[in-house]
């Protein structure tokens, strides 16, 4: 975590992401995408939706609220 509570994975895309977007995920079983943001250790946002559109929209409303950024991951 960096000094203002925010894990690096919530930071830093891995090589093992495959949508392109870091807190956006796939679920192969379900077929539904999963929006993702952890803050100081908790899950603020864990939201499925069957559109990645809507998964990325979520994550960047999360991160504006809880980050304050505009455009993190671009």
């Amino acid at each position: 975590m960096d000094k203002n509570g925010i894990g690096y994975s919530s930071l830093i895309r891995s090589k093992r992401n495959h949508t392109g977007v870091i807190g956006v995920s796939f679920d192969k079983k379900s077929g539904t995408y999963i929006a993702r943001l952890m803050y100081h250790g908790r899950y603020v946002l864990n939201q499925a939706t069957r559109s990645f559109d809507e998964a990325v929209k979520l994550r960047r409303q999360a991160e504006q609220q809880y980050f304050n950024v505009k455009e993190m991951n671009d």
